[in-house]
């Protein structure tokens, strides 16, 4: 599965579970690597003793920073939450303006890049 639309059928709506990786539960680091399973490319570092930041830095250590302008379909996008400071966020783009994320209660969401602009801490691409 690799475009955008199939993966918003699949996810939209899914429920935020921690340690999550199904349709039934995802957690925002579980999404990402579903994501790129589903596409073939088995990430490391993802096992459920791991904390998300664990998993979260292992994911990065195998991708490449990229400029804010330079944004494309399956990036990872690292945000700071609304009203924190430091809380890191992340979700994929799925190209454009949109990008796919695990939010709270709301669990797997689209929401535009410009509504999150403010909060962007800095976009990575696999390598």
């Amino acid at each position: 599965m690799c475009d955008s639309q199939a993966i918003k059928d699949k996810w939209v709506g899914v429920h935020n579970r921690l340690n999550g990786r199904s349709g039934t539960g995802v957690d925002c680091i579980g999404l990402i690597y579903t994501i790129y399973a589903d596409r073939g490319i088995n990430l490391p570092g993802r096992s459920i003793q791991k904390s998300d930041m664990s998993a979260l830095l292992s994911l990065l250590h195998q991708c490449f920073s990229v400029a804010k302008d330079k944004i494309k379909a399956f990036d990872v996008i690292l945000f700071r939450l609304p009203g924190e400071r430091y809380t890191v966020h992340c979700g994929v783009s799925l190209g454009g303006d949109e990008f796919i994320h695990v939010l709270g209660s709301s669990g797997v969401k689209v929401d535009s890049m410009a509504g999150w602009q403010s909060r962007l801490i800095k976009t990575y691409r696999l390598r």
